[in-house]
Order: C-alpha cells, then sequence, then structure tokens
C-alpha cells in the first residue's frame, strides 16, 4: 500500500480512557464552494492498530468527523462511525471507514477514536482512496518478498 506523509492524520496515537482526535487534521480549503473529499474517487480513513487494545472488553467507536475550526474545539461533525470490539483491536488490524460525500462539507477532516473507561490502544490513522484498500497485505517481520 502506498501511503502518503501528507495524509497521515496520526501516527502512533496513544489514546487512553476517553476519546481523542488524531494529531492532524485534512484542511480541505476555504473556498466559497466547500471541497467534498468524497467527490470523484471514494476516499476511506484507515486506522491501522499499532498496539492492541487493553481493558475492558467491551467495544470502541471509530468514526471520520468534520468541523470549520481546526482545533475540533466545537461544532464537530460525525460523518461516519464504526463500532469496534475490542477484541478485534489487535497489533497489525487495519479497520476501513468509507469517507462519505456531503451535501455541506466543513473545512477540516480527522478522525475520532472513542473508549470506554480504562480502555487504551494505539492507532496510525491514514487517508487513502478506497480503491487502495483491498492492496493492503500485511506480511510478518523477517520475510524478504520477491
Amino acid at each position: 500500500m502506498i501511503l502518503d506523509k501528507k495524509m497521515e492524520l496520526a501516527s502512533a496515537l496513544a489514546v487512553t480512557d476517553a476519546d481523542a482526535y488524531t494529531t492532524y487534521a485534512l484542511d480541505l480549503g476555504n473556498p466559497t464552494v466547500k471541497n467534498d473529499i468524497a467527490a470523484g474517487e471514494p476516499m476511506a480513513m484507515v486506522f491501522c492498530v499499532d498496539t492492541a487494545a487493553a481493558g475492558s472488553t467491551d467495544t470502541s467507536d471509530f468514526s471520520v468527523v468534520q468541523c470549520a475550526a481546526a482545533a475540533f474545539s466545537s461544532g464537530q461533525e460525525k460523518l461516519a462511525t464504526r463500532r469496534i470490539a475490542n477484541a478485534d483491536l489487535t497489533a497489525g488490524s487495519i479497520h476501513v471507514i468509507p469517507i462519505p460525500s456531503h451535501p455541506d462539507p466543513l473545512r477540516y477532516l480527522a478522525g475520532q477514536i472513542e473508549l470506554g473507561s480504562g480502555d487504551t490502544v494505539t492507532v496510525s490513522v491514514y487517508v487513502v482512496p478506497l480503491s487502495f484498500v483491498d492492496k493492503i497485505r500485511q506480511y510478518a517481520p523477517g520475510f524478504s518478498i520477491s
């Protein structure tokens, strides 16, 4: 899979006990008519689990959110959410959320992770074309691919 460093919203983001937004937000620009990232080639937000979830056996919510403010301090709007069992948040697992089209897109796009009390997980988050998703392959360390 080809990953663009500028499309990385979080690298090894340690989330503990609460909800968190990705380290960075994708700035879609501020023209009079806002840019709809989902128009044209479908895009997805990819959550890669770096360190497995620990804590309860509950579920966690992973969301694509948009906001008019870069700090995501108020006025956030969830575009899509995926509820994932903590047992499925194993190291190396990949969880994909397609980014839906929106009739009134806001300027900034980010990921949000909501955990239960006492839960922890470490994730890296990327925005990629949806067509890249089926090309993601995981290989054990030490193997050479030829």
